[in-house]
């Protein structure tokens, strides 16, 4: 069992070689006297790029141990080389978040290398401080964050800092988690450890490259310890995207037995907590008094709560083992995310819905569920049923995201219901699609452009659960994906041919006042990007302006868009239209069709999204075609009156 010292220190190093090679082989050792700070030092060198990198992790260890009593000690060292200012306000100062409630906090050292002797961190840079996200949130102050700040930092130098967060009590039903190897900055060696009873046999899933642990059995503590080390590793690659584990090293683990267990734990929990009193029902009935279906029921809710609970963004995991109940959370005004899920389902299940806990994955397609643990499972939402009603409500965003394009693709799992997570809803077709029409005329004479427009949209691209309602929720989405294809547009009326969870297929007309013609006396339309496009799918990783990343593009679908314009001009004729182009590579294809004739000018873009993976080699080919779409010489029309001789 590890047990924690109370200490501090700094390392700090000038010119890092030299200096090191100058101090007594004893001065190199970490504060564990494990490792050599001098042979991971001269492995940075030999493996990295020092003037290129900000830093370099030379160690970085952590650890677990469940104890016989179901406490949670969690031990954490690290060694790093920092030769940046970027690299000193990285790790110059830690900021630890735990509970202060439930466990202790003992700082083993934090220190610094400077000259030929390391400098240790006095008591005025260890502070305890309350996260600032929590100020307004009394009821959570139990959580604290730790500042260990490191003294005498100068450029280049080596830092250590190693401490350890225990659980005073068992309060914990279980634990589970994950460790990715890599960080930030490029590791040299990069550990992991977790320590349980001889009795035990927890549950590990590794990805692939990570070798086999190396298995220790301590006979006075009757524990068993399992390692894992890898090292050396390059940065984890950037951007990061919301799913690392896809291409990162890394274990889950978990001491839970199975997923019913762990999910009838979860369950269990959410349930207890959903307590109403006689006021709260009273208010829920004066809210819902005007809702007439399953749906409206759900928005009202998740627009009451919205209005009456402030979010507190703060990770809700810390608070699984006692949430508060439904009414605390009502009566303080405040939430965290799990509070508000609570507080969420137990108005859902009042109106007569039904509301479950429910974990979305991060990322797309099926992920590793041998082994019970959230780590891929995103956080916390609510999923609403009814006898016409399915939706999902995310606590965060305090909105409530109807049918199933949300899921589409993605692993789901709702504790005390699903046995294991599972992709529910596969894309159903090749690729998903959303194509839009508009025929218009274009009147030089006239102060408008009228037209009509036609949209087809499906699976993963599909707007049902944007235009679902008993209000002017179609109208107001379709006003949204006709401006942002021409500004000012406005549809005046539509109808709807097929409207369901897996298509939408509709027509609309529309009208839009013509704009002033430019300084050179021409007319000009810019063709933008429709509201629920193609782009609204794309993580927010995927960054036009970098040439170059390092992670992989993950995507729900694979998506194809078609925009076509067909234009009947009375009075004008075209100066500028994007030329016919072509652009097909292995992420897909792009293209701009050009038909003209004396009566009509039909012009189309299509884009296409072949794959759902793009590895990092393959991002120029995919960025090549974003930038092509969004190309203004692209998406660019101008016109002009004609001369009178010309006129019919």
């Amino acid at each position: 069992m590890i047990t924690a010292r109370k200490n501090t220190a700094v390392i700090c190093l000038l010119a890092a070689v030299i200096l090191l090679s100058a101090i007594p082989v004893s001065a190199q050792k970490s504060v564990t006297g494990e490792d050599d700070i001098l042979e991971l030092m001269t492995t940075a060198e030999q493996e990295f790029d020092l003037t290129e990198d900000d830093a370099a992790i030379l160690l970085d260890d952590i650890s677990y141990t469940w104890t016989d009593n179901g406490r949670l000690i969690t031990t954490v060292h690290r060694i790093i080389y920092v030769g940046t200012d970027v690299g000193v306000e990285t790790y110059g100062d830690h900021r630890i978040p735990y509970d202060h409630a439930n466990c202790t906090f003992d700082v083993v050292t934090v220190r610094t290398w400077r000259g030929t002797q390391h400098w240790e961190t006095g008591e005025t840079g260890i502070v305890e401080t309350l996260p600032y996200r929590l100020e307004p949130a009394y009821d959570y102050s139990n959580m604290r964050e730790m500042m260990l700040l490191h003294d005498g930092i100068e450029i280049p130098c080596i830092l250590e800092v190693m401490y350890t967060i225990e659980d005073k009590r068992p309060y914990r039903s279980g634990a589970e988690g994950i460790r990715y190897f890599q960080r930030r900055h490029p590791s040299v060696k990069s550990r992991f450890s977790l320590t349980v009873p001889r009795d035990m046999t927890p549950g590990f899933a590794a990805s692939d490259g990570v070798p086999d642990p190396v298995q220790t059995v301590s006979e006075e503590y009757n524990m068993t310890t399992y390692r894992w080390t890898m090292g050396p590793l390059a940065a984890l690659p950037y951007p990061q995207t919301d799913d690392p584990a896809a291409y990162a090293p890394h274990i889950i683990w978990s001491v839970w037995n199975n997923w019913n267990s762990f999910g009838d734990y979860l369950d269990g929990v959410f349930k207890q907590a959903q307590s109403l009193d006689s006021f709260m029902i009273k208010t829920l009935d004066s809210v819902l008094v005007d809702a007439r279906t399953g749906s409206e029921k759900a928005g009202l809710i998740a627009d009451f709560i919205e209005e009456r609970t402030s979010f507190i963004d703060y990770p809700e995991h810390y608070w699984w083992s006692s949430p508060r109940p439904a009414v605390r959370t009502y009566a303080t005004a405040y939430g965290h995310r799990l509070d508000r899920a609570i507080l969420a389902a137990a108005l859902v299940n009042q109106a007569g819905l039904i509301a479950t806990p429910v974990f979305i994955g991060d990322g797309f397609g099926p992920i590793d569920n041998s082994v019970p643990s959230l780590a891929r499972l995103g956080s916390v939402g609510v999923w609403i049923s009814g006898p016409d009603l399915e939706a999902y409500y995310d606590p965060s965003e305090g909105s409530i995201h109807r049918g199933i394009t949300s899921i589409i693709g993605k692993t789901v799992w709702s504790p005390g219901i699903d046995d294991i997570p599972s992709v529910r809803v596969q894309d159903l077709n090749e690729h998903s699609r959303l194509e839009i029409i508009l025929d218009m005329t274009i009147d030089a004479e006239s102060d408008t452009i009228d037209g009509r427009g036609y949209l087809f949209a499906d699976n993963c691209m599909n707007v049902f659960s944007r235009m679902e309602g008993l209000s002017d929720e179609g109208k107001e989405f379709l006003d949204a994906v006709v401006a942002g294809l021409l500004e000012g547009a406005e549809v005046t009326d539509y109808s709807l041919n097929r409207f369901d969870l897996f298509n939408v297929t509709c027509g609309f007309e529309f009208t839009m006042k013509k704009p002033e013609n430019d300084d050179f006396d021409r007319l000009a339309l810019i063709i933008g990007d429709p509201e629920g496009g193609l782009y609204e799918h794309l993580p927010d990783d995927v960054v036009l302006y970098d040439n170059k990343r390092r992670s992989p593009v993950l995507l729900q679908c694979r998506m194809y868009q078609k925009i076509e314009l067909r234009i009947k001009l009375k009075g004008l004729e075209p100066v500028y239209l994007p030329e016919n182009k072509l652009i097909e590579n292995e992420s897909g294809k792009f293209t701009i069709t050009l038909k003209q004739d004396d009566r009509l000018i039909d012009i189309s873009r299509e884009l296409f999204i072949s794959q759902t993976r793009h590895e990092n080699s393959s991002w120029p080919d995919l960025r090549a075609l974003l930038l092509a779409d969004v190309q203004k010489l692209n998406r660019a029309l101008l016109f002009r009156t004609k001369a009178d001789s010309e006129k019919e």
